[in-house]
């Protein structure tokens, strides 16, 4: 049988249909990928072959990003280099039984183009921002196609609603996104799990699965295998003292964009150093940094240097990288823990896209600090506040002001204080495990979506 190719635009979608596409191969389905923007990293980091050769913009991806963003997207040639991407995918096309979009209207289009029966994973439009999906031209009319064989949704409220507008079956399956740090996931790989009895996420615990809270806010600790807390000695055995209560976990996510990613880094720094001193103490916080690859060591020194923050070694052989420490904190700089970190913590702070989707997946709160862009501006945190619900929140301010960064030291200082109460974190765990059930849906999207391409697969014409 010919392969399936998926298309999309994007970090996020880039991920999805990395996840998607690795299903399908256990599955026994030839898979390639045809990424849209930039290098399509999650496929080839999951094997999957790459057509044609790629490139990447400061932006990251077409879209919703600033105006400023949008001229740099033009002055770099992403549109050019978007319809060079949609004539390779004519050229090819036959060799494709099925194509796979993966995104928005951009890799519908493509598959559209493509001339090859299609099905689409709307991941980047939600009826939770408006209400009623408003569907930008001409997507509504792709949609309704009958080379279209399947659409699925990124939530029931959105498969509802377009089903409606549609008159055609929309299925909400899942995320894809959600899989790599689904509790079975995280156990399973050893990536950060979390200790039995310390806020477990077994079955029967409060699983994500059940929409009934997964990891209770303030009790799940980092199991063996895991970083100490951020250099921090942690006390065991008969000298532990059990009238101590554990440190509150918070774990940072600036983004994977360059150089946004550092941008937003600088104005966590600078908001940490705004935290009130109780939690500036010894044993007060842990804080871990989730960082991308591209984010080197020597370009984080540099940047918070003049902020009052130095570089220190790992205190000890547990620990998996180096410190930033200044302002009474120390800060675990941790690459490729990121499923790890984000199952460890109490509370995210976060000015990434799919990340905070992913962490609102977990039950877990997230706090926005809205930046300067080109992606994670205001108008995008406002917008993904719509997206994920209550779960979700942002301080006032102007983006990157010192009124803004207070504001959001003193709501990360009262919802630290809301979680280190067991009544108030336990009523908070059973909303946010609702929303995590409403919004993102359970794990197992990948496996879901992948069987139901094996179903189409089976009727599509194989010329």
């Amino acid at each position: 049988m010919k392969p399936v190719l998926l298309l999309s635009n994007g970090h996020g979608e880039d991920l999805s249909g990395a996840l998607l596409a690795a299903a399908l191969q256990r599955l026994g389905v030839a898979v390639q990928a045809l990424p849209l923007v930039g290098h399509g990293d999650p496929y080839r980091r999951q094997g999957i072959a790459v057509l044609g050769h790629t490139r990447s913009y400061s932006t990251g991806g077409l879209g919703y990003t600033s105006l400023a963003g949008q001229l740099t997207e033009l002055i770099q040639g992403q549109v050019l280099y978007l319809l060079g991407r949609y004539a390779l995918l004519r050229r090819h096309r036959r060799r494709y039984a099925l194509v796979v979009a993966v995104g928005d209207i951009v890799p519908l289009l493509g598959a559209w183009l493509s001339g090859r029966p299609t099905a689409v994973y709307l991941v980047a439009y939600s009826s939770h921002y408006e209400g009623r999906l408003r569907l930008p031209w001409p997507c509504g009319w792709l949609l309704r196609q009958a080379r279209l064989l399947a659409v699925w949704s990124r939530d029931a409220l959105t498969a509802s609603d377009l089903q409606a507008q549609l008159g055609r079956p929309v299925s909400f399956l899942g995320n894809p996104f959600l899989d790599p740090v689904a509790p079975d996931q995280i156990l399973a790989s050893g990536q950060g799990s979390v200790a039995s009895g310390q806020g477990s996420v077994a079955s029967g615990q409060g699983s994500v699965a059940s929409g009934q809270g997964s990891v209770a806010s303030g009790q799940g600790r980092a199991a063996s295998g895991e970083p100490a807390a951020s250099g921090e000695p942690v006390a065991s055995g008969r000298g532990a003292s059990a009238a101590a209560p554990p440190a509150r976990r918070l774990a940072l996510l600036p983004g994977s964009r360059l150089p946004e990613a550092l941008h937003n880094l600088e104005l966590m720094l600078q908001m940490l150093a705004l935290l009130p001193a109780e939690l500036r103490q010894p044993g007060g916080l842990v804080v871990e940094l989730a960082l991308v690859a591209e984010l080197k060591l020597e370009a984080i020194a540099s940047m918070a240097r003049p902020h009052g923050w130095q570089l220190e070694p790992a205190p000890g052989a547990s620990a998996s990288g180096p410190l930033l420490a200044g302002h009474g904190l120390r800060l675990l700089l941790g690459w490729g823990r990121f499923s790890g970190i984000l199952a460890a913590a109490d509370l995210v702070i976060s000015m990434a896209g799919t990340a905070s989707e992913q962490a609102v997946g977990l039950a877990k709160p997230v706090l926005q600090l809205a930046g300067r862009g080109p992606q994670f501006t205001e108008s995008f945190a406002e917008a993904q506040r719509r997206l994920l619900g209550s779960g979700v929140h942002c301080a006032d301010g102007a983006a990157g002001s010192q009124a803004a960064l207070s504001a959001t030291a003193t709501l990360a200082a009262a919802l630290l204080k809301q979680l280190a109460d067991p009544a108030q974190a336990a009523a908070l765990q059973r909303s946010l495990g609702r929303l995590a059930s409403e919004r993102i849906g359970n794990p197992g999207g990948s496996e879901r979506m992948a069987k139901a391409i094996m179903e189409l697969l089976e009727t599509c014409p194989h010329g």
